[in-house]
């Protein structure tokens, strides 16, 4: 991750990455995500298929 400068994440936020780390639209861009905007929890992944499998 290539930040300018370090930042602070407050408390009860979230510095989410995306997987296509040169051109997503992630925390980098938008900022941290605070705790109550999560609403869901990761359970599977997809892709690459060699790595697709539930956690």
């Amino acid at each position: 991750c290539n930040l300018p400068n370090p930042i602070t994440i407050p408390e009860d936020h979230y510095f989410m990455m995306g997987d296509n780390r040169g051109a997503s639209d992630d925390s980098r861009f938008w900022g941290p995500v605070p705790r109550d905007w999560i609403i869901g929890k990761a359970f599977a992944t997809y892709w690459p298929p060699k790595r697709i499998g539930i956690f």
